[in-house]
């Protein structure tokens, strides 16, 4: 006997009492609903398994839109049209404004958001008429701080809105440190072309003022000191080393290695300044600004030159005394520090241990946009005439780019301004002792080698008249053919010549056919990479055009007495 599904077995019981009572007729009747029933129960079973696969799926996309929602957002709402909140839900970021249990039912536009509900009430608008989304930012004061939030509204089905918020305020300030480092490297770029153009003019002019610095020494000995035009041809002189200083400040600006990194005690520099005539003739302009001078004791000294840290001094404290109109007070102060972090300012100054120079006032302050541009050359608004050669502040920020620090500065109008310095501490405690100044005279033998005809026949006229006999070279290339058959006692040699044979090429030909050849190095540019490999070579003391005739003689006279090592 066929065994019959469950349900079927209980009709037939139902009805004839058991399953042997069944007429024969209704046997394939009977087969047919039995394989309806089996087939019913495989399709069930197949449903019921679609349908838990269904709600799994469903458990799993809802467990991750919750915590795209918790982790993303800060607050996600829908709302009608109007702006009524019919769900809320909060995100793990940031404070909420209220508590959701207290959103729902209230308009967006009426929670606390302070001057953000415009904006709310703008943009349900646009989104109810545009149908397309909407993202505006907004600011919030939470307690002592201010938060930056963006909201963006998107419309969906049944004349709904949704509207997500996130907390930006981090973001932006990420946003912020990129734009201030794109500014900082766009602000040192525009100086170091500025610096290159600067170093090239300044080199073609040392050519030119080279005679005018150096031939009034000559023309005061053949005229005597008692000539009537002594005094023009002094004059004459002082414009020219006037001229050649701001050369000088230009090749500073040029950032080129102007001068010589040793120890410099900087509150030595400072007393000197403030007792040297510059700084009373500064400050006898406007006696009624008090200056203050607070210089913390014991310092190490810093990496630097003297003679340039004066001049920044000078410049510094001479922009604070323009900053005022009549009364007011300028601090000049030391301190020493160690940053542990980097702090951010003008400049980002690295971790380190530094010696601080600030120098403020509470004069009319800098605006905002002028700030950016304060350490261009020529960038014043000051009157012309009256407030130096314009390279003031250049000199002061390419001074500090060459000893490896940092200047931060911060003005506010009609208060004042803070320049400060962070110069790095030198490695060694003692400043150098002073050389003292040989003799200028001899009758050695000199190679003279400059390929500007001027600059040559200057030097032989000069060495000539201290006593030395002297020989030129037209080029490097010259120069070299002339020592392979002939010997002198030392070489004055311009660096800048011909771009594949420079005085570093012509050095070191010339030290292979005379191993220890004395030499003085002389150019228009300062002493930059060139020069120091020439030197490492063997070359000597480096002077920089325009010289004048003790700055050659005496610089020629100290390479030759010069003990060999």
């Amino acid at each position: 006997m066929t065994e019959h599904h469950s349900l079927l077995k209980r009709q037939i019981v139902r009805i004839f009492g058991a399953e042997a009572n069944v007429p024969e007729a209704l046997t394939d009747f009977l087969q047919v609903v039995d394989q309806a029933y089996t087939e019913s129960d495989r399709d069930r079973r197949m449903l019921e398994r679609s349908m838990e696969l269904s709600s799994d799926e469903l458990l799993q996309a809802n467990s991750d839109i919750r915590a795209v929602l918790s982790g993303l957002i800060d607050l996600f709402l829908r709302t009608d049209e109007g702006g009524l909140i019919l769900y809320a839900r909060a995100g793990s970021q940031g404070d909420l404004i209220v508590p959701i249990s207290e959103m729902i039912g209230k308009r967006i536009q009426d929670l606390p958001i302070q001057e953000a509900s415009d904006q709310f009430t703008e943009a349900l608008r646009s989104v109810r008429e545009m149908k397309e989304p909407y993202r505006f930012e907004y600011t919030l004061s939470l307690g002592d701080r201010q938060e930056y939030y963006e909201a963006r509204l998107l419309p969906i089905a049944h004349s709904q809105i949704i509207t997500i918020i996130r907390n930006i305020t981090g973001m932006k300030a990420a946003r912020n440190r990129e734009e201030k480092l794109q500014l900082q490297l766009a602000r040192s770029e525009r100086l170091e072309s500025l610096g290159i153009m600067a170093g090239g003019v300044a080199h073609d002019l040392n050519n030119i003022l080279g005679p005018l610095v150096a031939y009034p020494d000559l023309l005061r000995e053949d005229l005597g000191q008692d000539h009537e035009s002594i005094p023009l041809i002094n004059e004459m002189q002082r414009s020219a080393i006037r001229a050649a200083a701001m050369i000088k400040d230009l090749l500073t600006l040029a950032r080129r290695g102007v001068f010589q990194i040793e120890p410099v005690m900087i509150n030595s520099v400072i007393e000197s300044y403030m007792q040297s005539p510059e700084f009373h003739s500064i400050s006898g302009l406007k006696p009624n600004v008090r200056i203050r001078v607070a210089l913390a004791a014991d310092l190490p000294p810093v990496a630097a030159s003297a003679h340039q840290l004066s001049q920044v001094v000078m410049n510094l404290v001479l922009n604070a005394f323009e900053s005022h109109e009549s009364d007011g007070e300028i601090t000049v102060k030391t301190r020493e520090v160690e940053l542990f972090q980097p702090l951010q300012g003008f400049d980002n100054i690295a971790p380190g241990k530094y010696i601080c120079l600030s120098v403020t006032d509470n004069g009319r302050g800098i605006r905002d946009e002028d700030i950016e541009h304060i350490f261009e050359p020529f960038y014043t608004k000051k009157k012309m005439g009256r407030s130096g050669s314009g390279l003031g502040l250049s000199i002061v920020y390419g001074f500090v780019k060459d000893c490896g620090g940092f200047i931060d500065v911060s003005s506010l109008m009609d208060s004042g301004t803070e320049f400060t310095l962070y110069l790095p501490i030198h490695a060694h405690e003692e400043p150098s002792s002073p050389v003292p100044m040989p003799d200028m005279y001899g009758t050695e033998s000199v190679l003279v080698v400059d390929d500007i005809p001027e600059q040559s026949h200057l030097a032989e006229r000069i060495l000539s008249r201290l006593g030395y006999s002297v020989v030129t070279a037209e080029n490097g290339r010259s120069a070299v053919e002339y020592m392979r058959v002939n010997e002198v006692d030392i070489v004055l040699l311009d660096m800048i010549m011909e771009d594949d044979f420079s005085g570093l090429e012509t050095y070191r030909e010339i030290s292979e056919l005379h191993p220890g050849q004395r030499c003085v190095i002389a150019s228009g540019f300062a002493e930059n990479d060139k020069v120091k490999r020439t030197q490492r070579l063997g070359a000597g003391m480096f002077i920089m055009k325009p010289y004048s005739m003790q700055t050659l003689g005496h610089a020629i006279r100290r390479e030759l007495d010069r003990k060999p090592e």
